[in-house]
């Protein structure tokens, strides 16, 4: 008998578990290039999501491979995340843990670390906001008003931006530039005697 109620409390105390998650069903529609890789998440407490590029430049000012690092410095906390392909994208989230908070959408054409094409972006409705425990709600990412990179929104598709790269002064430019100087040119006629 003591088994069961124990059985019997440990059910009882994960359904209530699960029906006590919050969730944001999401979805979107996205301008070629495509969104190839979808994230929904928040961003650390205190953060300004206009610092990334900021943070995350390299010394040539390329904004390329942040997703990464983003995450693993606890800045950006995906909620739902993963491949995607063609115009529109969708998912769900567990918003639970970050009730009221911002969310934020990431969008790249690839796989983030190899991505060249990018939108973060989020909105000033409520319904960009991480509904309450035992709550879901339902978000149109083509509502986003408040963009870091791309544009689109207020009823749009969302338009990748080609991330900030490369900057002239960067190395891999002053390379190619010292080797096309270092090529040979056309042959030169010798001055007439």
């Amino acid at each position: 008998m003591r088994i069961q109620l124990a059985t019997l409390f440990f059910v009882m105390s994960i359904a209530a578990t699960i029906s006590s998650a919050a969730t944001v069903s999401f979805s979107g529609t996205a301008r070629p290039p495509y969104a190839g890789f979808v994230a929904l998440g928040t961003f650390k407490p205190g953060f300004n999501p206009s610092s990334i590029y900021a943070i995350y430049h390299d010394p040539g000012g390329n904004l390329l491979g942040f997703y990464g690092p983003m995450v693993a410095d606890g800045y950006f906390r995906p909620l739902a995340s993963g491949p995607s392909s063609g115009p529109n994208f969708s998912g769900v989230a567990d918003t639970t843990s970050v009730a009221g908070q911002p969310v934020w959408l990431v969008l790249f054409d690839q796989d983030p670390d190899s991505s060249l094409f990018s939108v973060i972006c989020s909105g000033t409705g409520a319904a960009w906001l991480a509904p309450a425990a035992a709550e879901s709600s339902s978000l149109d990412c083509n509502s986003a008003d408040v963009f870091v990179l791309g544009s689109g929104g207020s009823g749009s598709p969302l338009s990748l931006q080609i991330l900030p790269f490369p900057d002239p002064s960067s190395g891999a430019v002053l390379l190619l530039a010292g080797m096309a100087a270092l090529l040979p040119g056309r042959p030169r006629r010798a001055p007439p005697v």
